[in-house]
């Protein structure tokens, strides 16, 4: 339980800093150039990036390695 609980909050702070930095990046540049970039890459794979950058903050969860290289492929 109290692992869960640690996750959770992990989890709950990646994604804290993921909108911080976004908003730091976006108030760098252009938003029509960022909605360009959205429309030509897409929403599937802004979330694999996400998802990645979540298992780079995380390298010693193993969980989160087994289910990105599972929806990976």
């Amino acid at each position: 339980m109290t692992d869960d609980i640690g996750r959770q909050k992990q989890s709950d702070d990646f994604w804290a800093e993921v909108i911080h930095r976004s908003k730091n990046q976006l108030s760098d540049i252009n938003i029509r150039k960022f909605q360009e970039w959205r429309i030509m890459v897409g929403d599937k794979e802004i979330n694999r990036l996400l998802r990645l950058m979540e298992l780079l903050l995380s390298p010693d969860n193993q969980n989160f390695e087994i289910k990105f290289l599972f929806d990976w492929l």
